[in-house]
């Protein structure tokens, strides 16, 4: 049974997130854990802290209202719907472990805020620190149901990086395409040759037009895909800077409208660990 935790900020963005975790548990069956964490009123040893005890409580049964309504607007299966008073980060991989859950599926932000455009820092963290997988939905996503996953893969580890997402998507029965961004066409066949035969039809290789980075090409390239889910691996700490770094924001200001998996590498060793 798959578990998964999807943070809730009432954003609409939230939403879309919670309607893709929806679908995804309504075809691989399993349960969902909406939570909200809120920062707390005032300081341990304040003067009035018995009433900003109470004014916690009060927003924390407010919230509660408030999770369960939406739960109950959206999702189509029975819910567990949790408030957490504290940090964002740490509320939200700490219910992950309490729950035991599978996978995290969260909103980001929109491409307006130039310091983070593809999703917000709290996102970046909880991908760093996760060991479970993350889906991050792109405000512009319209992805409800995913019905293919697509390997951005740099080839590297790709044995290994591939049958953890076999095994992830053969649950959903998703088939799965293998994307390579290229700068020199001359370089395919040897490429090729690491991937192995059994994988050739389902490599799509990108080759770069002059002046493009790879990370430009590959956007290009997965812009017209549809109701598809972009995975990618993060163990790697350059991926996270080439992608998020604000040196990069012009790069893709545009962005991708498809949800994206990050795999960390906590998250693999985890696998092993529990297989």
């Amino acid at each position: 049974m798959l578990k998964i935790v999807v943070p809730v900020d009432f954003s609409e963005n939230s939403r879309k997130a919670l309607y893709l975790a929806n679908n995804l548990v309504e075809k691989v069956g399993g349960m969902l854990y909406l939570v909200t964490v809120f920062l707390p009123v005032g300081g341990t040893y304040s003067i009035l802290q018995g009433l900003t005890m109470k004014k916690s409580e009060n927003i924390k049964t407010a919230l509660q209202g408030q999770l369960s309504s939406l739960a109950a607007e959206i999702c189509t299966l029975p819910v567990k719907v949790s408030v957490i008073e504290g940090d964002t980060v740490e509320g939200i991989l700490y219910h992950t472990k309490q729950m035991n859950a599978d996978l995290i599926i969260m909103g980001t932000k929109g491409k307006s805020d130039v310091s983070n455009v593809f999703m917000g820092s709290n996102a970046v963290s909880v991908i760093q620190r996760s060991t479970v997988p993350v889906i991050t939905v792109p405000v512009n996503s319209q992805v409800r149901n995913i019905e293919k996953v697509i390997y951005a893969s740099d080839i590297e580890n790709f044995q290994e990086e591939f049958a953890y997402i076999y095994s992830f998507a053969q649950k959903a029965q998703w088939p799965i395409e293998i994307v390579h961004a290229l700068k020199r066409p001359d370089m395919e066949s040897s490429i090729r040759n690491k991937i192995g035969e059994e994988h050739q039809k389902q490599v799509n290789f990108i080759h770069a037009q002059e002046d493009e980075s790879l990370l430009q090409t590959l956007i290009r390239a997965l812009n017209s895909q549809k109701s598809a889910l972009l995975v990618m691996f993060t163990h790697k700490r350059t991926f996270l800077e080439r992608l998020f770094h604000v040196s990069q924001t012009k790069d893709i200001s545009y962005g991708l409208d498809l949800p994206l998996m990050a795999v960390s590498k906590n998250s693999t060793s985890s696998k092993a660990k529990n297989h």
